[in-house]
C-alpha cells in the first residue's frame, strides 16, 4: 500500500501537480485527480498525453466563483479525447454539479455545446468564463441537473480547432460526460441530454448520433438543438452571389475548418487576396474581432473566392459534416428563431424535414421575433427546459 501510495506522488510530481481529493457545497467528495496548473498551462497536457480511453481525466482545477449562481461546484477539466482523425488528443471543459444533495443514483447530466466563439485558444469558453448557454446552464443547475460543456478539440489546447467537423464535436460533447462522471463516479447519473446552440446545435445532433457506438454506456434521452448549424454546403454553393458583409469571417472560419479536416481540398488557394491576407487572422482573433471592418467585416461574401473557382471538394467535405443526413436512434427538439439572420429558419426546416424523413423522432418549435442570440433565451429557453424535465425528470432538491 504504502509502495503504490509512493509510485502515485511520483506520477504527480512529473505531471507538476499533486494528487487533489476535492469536495463541493453537495458535500460529497471527487475522485482522486491531479490539480492542474493555472491557465495559460493548464491547457498544455503532459507529453506523452497519459494512456487510457477517450473521456479519462487528466486533470482538474477550481473555477473562480460567480460564473453560474446556482452551482455548488464549477471545475475546469482537461480530458483525453480522439481527434476526428483518430489521433489522441486532449479537450477541455467545464463541470457544474447543483447545489444540494445528489439523489439516489445520481444527478441527471446535460451536455451542452457552446456557439461560434472563435477558432484562436484564447477563445475557448472556459478560459472567457462565459458561453452563449450560461444562463440556461444556471436554470438547469438551479433545477437540479448536472451540467458539462466542452471547449472542443483544439479550442484552447493543442492542435487547430476542426471548425464544424461533426465527428470532432460530438466525440468532445461525449467525452466530457465520461470525464465528469469519472470525478463524480456516485453523483452522476448515466442518464443524458445532450444541447447547444448555433455550432453545438450541429454538435449536439452529432453527439446524439455517435453515442450508441461512441460512449455506449450514457443513456441519452433527447436532444435540443438550438439553431443548429446545417446546409453549408449549399450557401457555400451561393458565395459568389451574394453581396452581404458581416458574414465574411464566419466563411474564413468554416473554410479554416475544411483546412483541418481535409489539407488536399487546398482552401488557401481559392481565397481572393484580400481574404488570404486575413486567413492568418482565423488563428489568432475571436469572432467579434474576426468580424470588425478591419478585419474580414468589410468584405463582402462575394469577394472572399476567385471568381471561376472549383469548390465542389470543399462543397463534399462540408456536406459529409452536415447533421441533416444522420439516423439518429434518441428524439430532438429543434428550437429555432424566425427573425435568426445567421442560421436561417428556411434550412433550419430543411434539416428537420430530412431527419424525419429518415425516421428520426424530431419536432421543431420555431418562434416569431425571436433571432439568433435570443433563442437561448426567454419563451424557447422555458420550452426546451420543460421538454428537458419532461424527457429526463429531476430527482433530488434542486429548485423548480
Amino acid at each position: 500500500m504504502i509502495r503504490r501510495l509512493a509510485s502515485a506522488i511520483v506520477v504527480f510530481a512529473v505531471l507538476g501537480v499533486s494528487p487533489a481529493l476535492g469536495a463541493g457545497k453537495h458535500g460529497s467528495a471527487t475522485r482522486k485527480a491531479p490539480n492542474g496548473p493555472p491557465s495559460p498551462a493548464f491547457y498544455t497536457p503532459p507529453t506523452p498525453i497519459p494512456s487510457g480511453r477517450h473521456g479519462d481525466v487528466i486533470w482538474v482545477r477550481s473555477k473562480p466563483p460567480g460564473r453560474l449562481a446556482h452551482a455548488a461546484s464549477d471545475q475546469i477539466v482537461l480530458y483525453r479525447s480522439t481527434s476526428f482523425n483518430g489521433a489522441v488528443i486532449a479537450d477541455s471543459g467545464a463541470i457544474a454539479l447543483p447545489e444540494g444533495v445528489p439523489p439516489k443514483g445520481g444527478w441527471p447530466i446535460v451536455t451542452w455545446a457552446h456557439g461560434t466563439t472563435g477558432i484562436a485558444d484564447q477563445c475557448a469558453p472556459s478560459r472567457l468564463g462565459v458561453g452563449s448557454g450560461s444562463p440556461l446552464e444556471d436554470a438547469l443547475l438551479a433545477r437540479g441537473y448536472a451540467v458539462v460543456n466542452t471547449d472542443y478539440e483544439g479550442l484552447g489546447t493543442p492542435g487547430t480547432h476542426p471548425y464544424l467537423i461533426g465527428v470532432s464535436e460530438g466525440r468532445s460533447v461525449l467525452d466530457i460526460v465520461r470525464a465528469a462522471r469519472q470525478l463524480y463516479p456516485t453523483e452522476l447519473s448515466d442518464n443524458v441530454v445532450i444541447a447547444g446552440h448555433s455550432q453545438g446545435g450541429q454538435s449536439a445532433i452529432w453527439a446524439a448520433y455517435l453515442a450508441p457506438t461512441w460512449t455506449p454506456e450514457l443513456k441519452v434521452k433527447g436532444t435540443v438543438p438550438f439553431a443548429p448549424v446545417s446546409h453549408i454546403e449549399d450557401q457555400t454553393g451561393l458565395l459568389a452571389n451574394v453581396g452581404l458583409t458581416g458574414f465574411s469571417g464566419l466563411v474564413a472560419m468554416i473554410m479554416r475548418g475544411i483546412d483541418v479536416y481535409d489539407p488536399g481540398a487546398n482552401v488557401s488557394a481559392a481565397l481572393t487576396p484580400q481574404a488570404a491576407a486575413l486567413y492568418p487572422e482565423t488563428l489568432t482573433k475571436c469572432l467579434p474581432d474576426l468580424q470588425k471592418a478591419n478585419a474580414y467585416g468589410s468584405i463582402p461574401l462575394n469577394q472572399m473566392v476567385l471568381p471561376g473557382t472549383d469548390l465542389s471538394r470543399v462543397i463534399a467535405d462540408e456536406k459529409a459534416n452536415d447533421e441533416a443526413f444522420l439516423k439518429i436512434k434518441t428524439p430532438l427538439l429543434i428550437e429555432q428563431g424566425l427573425a435568426d439572420s445567421t442560421v436561417f429558419p428556411a434550412y433550419t426546416k430543411q434539416m428537420q424535414t430530412e431527419l424525419v424523413a429518415d425516421g428520426v423522432q424530431s419536432t421543431l418549435h420555431t418562434w416569431n421575433g425571436i433571432d439568433h442570440g435570443t433563442v437561448v433565451k426567454g419563451a424557447p429557453a422555458l420550452d426546451a427546459i420543460a421538454y428537458i424535465k419532461k424527457v429526463l425528470p429531476p430527482r433530488g432538491p434542486g429548485k423548480r
